[in-house]
C-alpha cells in the first residue's frame, strides 16, 4: 500500500511539472512556421475579431482634440500668454455626423493673466479606426471643410469659414464698418493692457459690432463664454466676459446690433480681469489681430507709450486708458457686404460631391439678411 501510494503522489507530480512546461492539452498555441510568414500589413485579423471590434468612441474625440491643440497651439498660447504651460484645453462639439464633428476649443491663459484666451474652430473626421483633427488657418482645415458632408456644414457657412481662414483675405480686411460694441452715441470708458482693450460702462449692454455668424467657446449653463463672429470679409470680433447671453445656436448670423450680453467677471476660458467689463479683440485664421492701427466705431487705436497700454485717437481727440470714448456707428455707406453664399435661394444646394449625411443636430441653411441700414455719424 505504501508502494502504491508513491506511486500516485510521484505520477501527480510528474504531471503538474508537464502542464506548467507545456500547458494544456488542448490551450497550447502554435507557432507559425517562418517560411509560411506573412508581412504585418498583411495579417487580418478573424472574423470573430472583426465582429468584436468595438466601435469608435466619441467620447477618445475630445481627447485627441485636446492631444492635437496642445501639440498644434500649445506653442502659440504659451507665447502669447508669457508662460511655460497652459492650461487644459477645453474642447465643445458643435455638431456631429456619423464620421464627422466640427466644434471650438480654449487654451486657457493662467490663473491671473489679464490675456485673451487661446481659440480656435476645429474640424474631425474618422479616418480608419482614429479621428483626425485640423484647426481653422490651416492647409488641412481648408481641404476637410471642402470634403465635409452638407448635413455637417451648409455651402455658405463652408464659404465663409475658406474666407475666415485664408491669411490673403483676412489681411485686406477693413474694420472700418465694425462700431464699438454697444450703443451708437453711448459712452464708455476705455479698459487696456499689454494684451488689448476692453470697456466698461454705459447701460453694461454689449451688442454686435456687424453682421456675422457667432461661434461659442466654453460655454456654460448660466449664459457664460467667450463669442466670436465671424464677418463677410473674413475678420472676426471676440467678445470675453460676458454674463446673461442669449441662446445663440453656433453658425446662426446675428446682424450688427444684436444683444450678445452685459458686461461682467465670467471668463470660463481662463485669464480675464475681475473688473466687470467686455474684453474686445479681432481675430483671423485663428490667430489674433492686434487693434493697434484698426479703426472701430469712428476711433483708431495707436499703441500707448508705454507699449503695453492702447490708446483711441479721432482727428486731434485722444483717449487714454480710464477715459471716455463715444460709439461714433459707422461711416455712411453700404458697409460690408452680404455673407457669403446667401445672395440667392434659402436652399441652394451645398457643394457639388458632398453628399448629406445624417447629421446629430441638423444645421439647415439659413435665409439671406437684408442689408443692414446705413448709420449716421452723431
Amino acid at each position: 500500500m505504501t508502494n502504491i501510494g508513491l506511486v500516485i503522489v510521484l505520477s501527480a507530480i510528474i504531471e503538474r511539472v508537464a502542464i506548467s512546461a507545456f500547458g494544456v492539452r488542448g490551450s497550447i498555441t502554435e507557432v507559425p512556421d517562418p517560411s509560411n510568414a506573412q508581412p504585418s500589413d498583411a495579417v487580418r485579423p478573424s472574423q470573430a475579431t472583426q465582429t468584436a471590434r468595438p466601435p469608435i468612441r466619441l467620447a477618445a474625440l475630445t481627447t485627441t482634440v485636446q492631444q492635437a491643440a496642445l501639440a498644434q497651439r500649445g506653442a502659440l498660447a504659451r507665447r502669447t500668454y508669457g508662460t511655460k504651460t497652459t492650461g487644459r484645453p477645453i474642447v465643445q462639439e458643435t455638431r456631429s455626423t456619423r464620421t464627422w464633428t466640427f466644434g471650438t476649443t480654449a487654451l486657457p491663459p493662467p490663473k491671473g493673466s489679464q490675456a485673451m484666451p487661446e481659440v480656435s474652430l476645429f474640424l474631425a473626421r474618422v479616418v480608419g479606426r482614429q479621428w483626425r483633427v485640423a484647426f481653422s488657418g490651416t492647409k488641412t482645415f481648408t481641404a476637410f471643410l471642402e470634403a465635409a458632408p452638407a448635413g455637417l456644414m451648409p455651402n455658405s457657412e463652408r464659404q465663409l469659414l475658406a474666407r475666415y481662414g485664408s491669411a490673403t483675405a483676412a489681411s485686406k480686411a477693413d474694420t472700418k464698418n465694425l462700431m464699438l460694441p454697444w450703443l451708437q452715441g453711448q459712452t464708455w470708458s476705455l479698459v487696456a493692457d499689454r494684451y488689448g482693450v476692453g470697456f466698461t460702462g454705459g447701460d453694461g449692454k454689449v451688442l454686435a459690432a456687424a453682421d456675422g455668424r457667432v461661434y461659442r467657446f466654453c460655454t456654460t449653463s448660466s449664459g457664460g463664454g467667450l463669442i466670436m463672429l465671424i464677418h463677410s470679409n473674413g475678420l472676426a470680433t471676440e467678445y470675453y466676459q460676458l454674463t446673461n447671453q442669449p441662446k445663440l445656436t453656433p453658425g446662426d448670423i446675428v446682424k450688427r446690433g444684436t444683444y450678445l450680453g452685459k458686461v461682467g467677471t465670467d471668463h470660463p476660458c481662463g485669464g480675464g480681469s475681475d473688473e466687470p467689463q467686455v474684453r474686445f479683440g479681432l481675430r483671423h485664421a485663428d490667430r489674433v489681430v492686434s487693434i493697434a492701427g484698426h479703426t472701430v466705431g469712428g476711433w483708431t487705436f495707436h499703441e500707448g507709450t508705454d507699449l503695453d497700454r492702447y490708446v483711441a485717437v479721432r482727428d486731434d481727440r485722444q483717449v487714454l486708458p480710464g477715459e471716455d470714448v463715444v460709439n461714433l456707428g459707422v461711416p455712411k455707406g453700404p458697409g460690408l457686404p452680404g455673407l457669403p453664399g446667401l445672395t440667392g435661394s434659402p436652399n441652394e444646394s451645398d457643394t457639388p460631391g458632398n453628399p448629406a449625411e445624417p447629421s446629430t443636430r441638423p444645421s439647415p441653411l439659413l435665409p439671406t439678411p437684408k442689408e443692414p441700414r446705413s448709420v449716421k455719424k452723431t
